[in-house]
């Protein structure tokens, strides 16, 4: 396996444990009065077995950190794109989980000393509403600048319907009206993220009212830029995807759309924080609400009587999902199913990589399996054949390209679109022409022979 590969799917999943250690670790200051998901009054955050609970998660966290840190450079000793998959996927399924284990010990640890010490900080039984802010809301989540980001996500499968039609496979039509589906998402979140709930941190409205606009021009901000961002990643994909740019320009837009999500997150998220902090301490009358009933393990929202599904996350970054809500739960059903194909992709590819590629001739048919029967060409479909000793330049358009498998359909130096089914370090190669077009495989001794009967004038 080529070593840039593996720097480059390094260089894109590491960051996510770095993140993960830094965006936990500031759950130890306090968000406006909550510390580690826990709600406490301003007079409790002083108080040194806080402080003392607090530096100990950070510890906890540290070590659990290092563990995971050196696991994913064994992909340098890994030879096999399924390994290389294996150690990775499954590593940054460890990595996302693994720091919430300190994470929620502490968290809980902090809930009995809030017990213990009988720190209320504020009405647990209620939703408080600022109906003045609400009324003041002049964030809008303008349309007309999403709009164009829009036609631009849709222009691919707009020209894959119908100038190139001919030549497009069903599954590039399905990959680019995901990506589609993925701008018209953010454009929903854009949307919504103005009418998310009025922040309360004080008795005085102009406190909630000017946090409540700072939070939303901030977010409404970051979903528009993820439109735009998504937009040209989107017809970008759809150039390399198609063979209408090099392999490299894929990598470095990958690489750049994930650089700009995460710097424009991460900007909306802690300038809105840093200006919640700053307005709650500078109110004459800081207002303090205690929704920790609501909070399990300060990770997931299950309120069923607040009726917003979309509500402000209080670890991590960004928004989550009251459970409570049916499209809460729609949406946490559809992320726990995208993280458990974490493990299971890894495991496909290796079935995929190391299960040989069996190319058998029978009476009447040339039948390829590989975990199935995945093609079979009958004698009387067979229009020529052609015997190669070199396997020409191809390029995948859908399908399996490994060092030891090409199978699916490929662009073809001097032939054009067609299906491979074969293991390109096993020459010769067979190319067999039918009406619906041509076929390469492996041309084993038995289906050289079959050939031979079945086909006039082949001789290998």
């Amino acid at each position: 396996m080529n070593i840039f590969i593996k720097i480059f799917l390094l260089v894109l999943l590491y960051p996510v444990l770095p993140i993960m250690y830094f965006l936990l670790m500031n759950e130890t200051k306090p968000r406006k009065n909550i510390v580690l998901g826990v709600t406490l009054p301003y007079p409790a955050l002083d108080d040194p077995e806080l402080k003392a609970a607090c530096q100990q998660f950070k510890r906890a966290l540290g070590k659990a950190v290092l563990l995971l840190a050196f696991p994913p450079f064994l992909v340098f000793f890994a030879d096999s794109i399924s390994v290389v998959m294996f150690i990775l996927f499954y590593w940054l399924l460890l990595a996302i989980i693994i720091p919430f284990i300190p994470y929620t010990k502490y968290h809980r640890k902090l809930k009995a000393l809030k017990q213990e010490r009988n720190w209320e900080a504020g009405s647990s039984q209620k939703i408080l509403v600022d109906l003045k802010a609400l009324a003041a809301n002049d964030v809008q989540a303008k349309v007309w600048p999403v709009i164009p980001a829009l036609l631009v996500s849709a222009f691919p499968l707009a020209y894959e319907l119908t100038a190139g039609l001919s030549q497009t496979h069903f599954s590039i039509l399905a990959f680019c009206a995901t990506l589609l589906l993925v701008t018209v998402l953010f454009f929903t979140l854009y949307r919504l993220v103005s009418r998310q709930r009025t922040e309360i941190i004080a008795e005085d409205s102009e406190y909630n009212l000017v946090l409540t606009r700072i939070r939303r021009v901030n977010w409404t901000r970051f979903w528009l830029s993820a439109a735009w961002i998504n937009a040209l990643y989107t017809v970008i994909l759809w150039l390399s995807v198609t063979g209408r740019t090099v392999f490299f320009v894929f990598l470095l837009a990958t690489a750049l759309y994930t650089v700009a999500i995460l710097w424009t997150v991460l900007k909306a998220e802690f300038a809105t924080r840093n200006m919640q902090h700053k307005l709650a301490a500078a109110s004459p009358a800081p207002l303090y609400t205690d929704e920790d009933r609501y909070w399990i393990n300060g990770m997931f929202y299950y309120n069923p009587n607040d009726q917003k599904s979309l509500v402000s996350n209080r670890v991590g970054i960004g928004m989550t999902v009251n459970l409570a809500r049916p499209a809460g739960k729609i949406t946490m059903a559809f992320a726990l199913l995208c993280l458990l194909s974490v493990p299971v992709l890894p495991l496909w590819v290796m079935a995929e990589e190391f299960t040989p590629l069996r190319i058998e001739a029978t009476e009447s048919a040339i039948v390829i399996t590989h975990l199935s029967e995945i093609a079979k060409i009958m004698a009387q479909e067979i229009e020529s054949v052609e015997l190669l000793p070199e396997l020409p330049a191809a390029r995948r358009i859908v399908g399996t390209g490994m060092d030891n498998l090409r199978k699916g359909t490929f662009d073809v130096e001097g032939y054009g679109r067609g299906k491979l089914y074969l293991n390109p370090r096993q020459p010769p190669f067979l190319v067999i022409y039918t009406r619906q077009g041509f076929i390469m495989i492996n041309g084993t001794g038995e289906v050289l022979a079959f050939l031979e009967d079945k086909i006039p004038g082949f001789s290998p």
